[in-house]
């Protein structure tokens, strides 16, 4: 028992570190912008690959309508691209663009390959803006989209991280803890970029400059490797010393339905770490991993054998999630989110333990 104490405690203690660390970035003030010495007025492209996103590619495109509507400067185009879809969303665009305002243009695929990286890379290479920035199709941008945009692009940087946040539009469980896990994963993709370390991104909400994207070719070694656009190209930014900046703008996207398709995006998700080249975002991965699974136990052990020592592990854990929760919702506007913590400590555990023993039965199958 004491050797468990002490492997337990060691693995709480470097949790801590690291959401403390990421807690000291979030609070850090945004640095100010400063004009581009790239370009005199920052120009931008918004590329939208879809596939098959009928459903919600209008809640999109109409959303961007309205923030277009609210402010512009910059925007040149916005560039929706087809993967090969089975569905009308094509159709339902280009009859859209017949009476939208929006400087909307629609191509597809075709021929080009097949994915969401093949998509990004050919419509970048027909953008006319100086940067491009990319969204996902099962989102919908607030009213200041394009006018954060705008601001963003005046700081003298080749990447900019912004901000993806899930909403749940019912009261349940798996909505609520998806909710808060977007809430923390921004924070630590905020407070690791504001530290100069970003380790996280999402292409729902990604700008970058073009031609640091046509030079870098980010994806010409991982095409046969789903997904992984947004992390594969960070990965490239930080191998090539890019200067990567938070971006702060927020675009919003749906939770999954239920567990079951919440527990395979989590599994897909979790698969890219063994694609990248990204040691400190692996480690902080297994960290995560050990604390959950270390916290389980603990709580096991002191429910049934009554070890003070224990205990001590299980508080910290709790803990420390609990004021990480607390500063990243005050952070992002959410404090509402900090009433479900102490279901979240428990079912949150439970989940990892699911989606890493799915990752390796997903893993054995790919071996043999």
């Amino acid at each position: 028992m004491e050797v468990y104490f002490w492997i337990a405690l060691t693995s709480m203690l470097a949790y801590a570190y690291c959401m403390g660390w990421m807690l000291i970035g979030l609070f850090r003030p945004l640095p100010i912008r400063k004009p581009s010495n790239h370009v005199k007025i920052p120009t931008f492209s918004v590329i939208i690959p879809f596939k098959n996103e009928l459903e919600r590619l209008p809640i999109l495109i109409e959303s961007i309508e309205k923030s277009y509507a609210h402010a512009s400067n910059g925007l040149v185009e916005i560039i929706c691209i087809d993967d090969h879809s089975t569905d009308v969303g094509l159709a339902w665009l280009k009859e859209y663009m017949m009476t939208s305002h929006l400087p909307l243009e629609v191509m597809t695929l075709g021929d080009s390959g097949s994915g969401k990286k093949s998509a990004i890379a050919k419509a970048v290479q027909v953008a006319k803006g100086n940067y491009i920035i990319t969204t996902d199709a099962d989102c919908e941008v607030p009213l200041t989209w394009f006018e954060d945009w705008s601001l963003a692009l005046q700081m003298d940087a080749d990447v900019f991280v912004g901000v993806v946040l899930q909403r749940s539009s019912q009261l349940t469980l798996s909505g609520i803890q998806q909710e808060i896990e977007s809430v923390l994963l921004q924070g630590m993709t905020k407070g690791m970029s504001q530290l100069g370390r970003p380790q996280l991104c999402s292409g729902a909400n990604l700008g970058y400059r073009r031609d640091k994207f046509k030079l870098w070719n980010p994806y010409e070694d991982n095409l046969d490797t789903a997904s992984g656009d947004d992390m594969f190209l960070l990965q490239k930014a930080l191998e090539n010393k890019a200067i990567i900046a938070f971006a702060d703008t927020e675009v919003y996207t749906p939770v999954a339905p239920n567990w079951e398709r919440y527990c395979k995006r989590s599994v897909r998700w979790s698969g890219k770490l063994g694609t990248l080249s990204m040691p400190w975002l692996q480690t902080m991965a297994v960290i995560t991993f050990l604390a959950n699974l270390f916290f389980l136990i603990g709580l096991f052990v002191f429910l049934f054998e009554g070890s003070l020592s224990v205990l001590l592990t299980v508080l910290i854990k709790f803990f420390v999630d609990f004021f990480s929760l607390f500063f990243v919702c005050m952070n992002f506007n959410r404090l509402k989110l900090v009433i479900f913590a102490p279901f979240i400590a428990l079912s949150y555990p439970v989940y990892l333990l699911i989606v890493g023993g799915r990752q390796i039965g997903r893993q054995k199958k790919v071996w043999s």
